[in-house]
């Protein structure tokens, strides 16, 4: 596929932005709404806050989120390697 010239709303903004293939397009679209999802949230519990505030709050919230799950997978991915030395050695003992 070539770059895609496509929109995103984020608050009340618009912004033209270049997909480079479908996949890519589907997780910038599936981010707009995610952010945009915590901005009507936030408006609702902070209506006399500013929309930057209230963007402000969603980028916080949602890069919150992203370190999370990372450190959730950095550590599975360190049970993942203890559970394999494990089995290495136990099969290294049974084949003896």
């Amino acid at each position: 596929m070539a770059e895609q010239s496509i929109k995103i709303r984020i608050g009340s903004r618009e912004y033209c932005m270049k997909a480079v293939s479908p996949e890519y397009e589907r997780i910038m679209r599936l981010a707009s709404e995610s952010i945009n999802a915590k901005f009507s949230e936030y408006g609702v519990k902070f209506p006399s806050q500013s929309e930057i505030d209230k963007i402000s709050f969603a980028a916080l919230n949602q890069t919150m989120g992203f370190l999370n799950a990372k450190r959730k997978i950095a550590g599975m991915e360190e049970d993942e390697k203890a559970l394999l030395e494990e089995m290495d050695a136990y099969l290294e003992k049974n084949e003896n």
